[in-house]
C-alpha cells in the first residue's frame, strides 16, 4: 500500500478530540499550547499525503485512458485488470481521499471552536489548571 494511501487510512479516523476537549474544559494552558503548536506540522503532513494520493489517482486515470505502447519484445502474459475494475478501484480511492479531506475539514473546524472556547473560558481571569 502506498505511503499516501496509508496516511489517508489514518486520516479517516482523524485526531482524537478527547485530549483537546479535556484541555479546554480544565483550562490547561500547557496542553492547549502543545495542541496549537503541533497543529501546523500535523496539517502539513496531512496535506502532503492528500496531495500525493490525489496525484497518484490522477496519474492512474491518465494511464487508464492512454493506450499502452507496443513493446519491442513480447511481454510475459500477466492477468491485467479490466478498465472497468481499475476505474472502480480509482473511484474507491478517490472516495477515501474525499472522506479523509472531509474529516480533516471537520477537525480544523473543531480546533478553531476549541481555541475560541478556550479564550472565552480561560483567558478572562480564570487560572490555568496547573495554577490550581
Amino acid at each position: 500500500m502506498p505511503v499516501a494511501l496509508m496516511m489517508m487510512a489514518v486520516a479517516l479516523d482523524g485526531p482524537d478530540p478527547k485530549p483537546a476537549l479535556a484541555a479546554v474544559e480544565t483550562c490547561n494552558r500547557e496542553a492547549v499550547a502543545t495542541i496549537v503548536r503541533d497543529e501546523p506540522d500535523r496539517r502539513l503532513h496531512f496535506a502532503a499525503a492528500a496531495y500525493a494520493e490525489a496525484q497518484a489517482i490522477a496519474q492512474a486515470r491518465v494511464a487508464l485512458v492512454t493506450p499502452p505502447s507496443t513493446p519491442a519484445t513480447p511481454a510475459v502474459a500477466t492477468p491485467a485488470a479490466t478498465p472497468a475494475v481499475t476505474s472502480a478501484q480509482l473511484d474507491a480511492r478517490q472516495k477515501r481521499l474525499d472522506d479523509a479531506q472531509a474529516v480533516e475539514k471537520s477537525w480544523r473546524e473543531l480546533i478553531e471552536e476549541l481555541r475560541t472556547d478556550f479564550l472565552a473560558k480561560c483567558m478572562n481571569g480564570k487560572h490555568d489548571v496547573a495554577d490550581r
